[in-house]
């Protein structure tokens, strides 16, 4: 999603707005499936907490960011990030 949302969305602040809305929907999604499981606990409700207290910080210092950078920036950042998570995957699947 996040290459097609780089391609689709020539503007960085859209590009983020759609991929926050995307993660969004699949996120109240799957926690819609959890909470009608019975996986919801005090615990795991805790975590989401703590997590969400780091995300909205995170979220608007990304905003900030992304007024200042081009799109070609953005694209060379998911390009190397997407590198990075194939080199750790291919370490892991070496190393176990």
């Amino acid at each position: 999603m996040v290459l097609y949302y780089y391609f689709a969305c020539p503007d960085p602040q859209e590009y983020a707005a759609n991929l926050q809305a995307f993660f969004c929907l699949t996120s109240v999604y799957s926690l819609f499936l959890h909470a009608l499981h019975g996986n919801l606990t005090g615990e795991t409700l805790r975590y989401a907490g703590a997590g969400l207290l780091v995300l909205l910080p995170c979220a608007l210092l990304g905003g900030r960011l992304l007024r200042k950078i081009s799109h070609a920036s953005v694209g060379i950042g998911i390009y190397l990030l997407i590198g990075i998570m194939g080199l750790v995957q291919i370490i892991s699947a070496l190393c176990s």
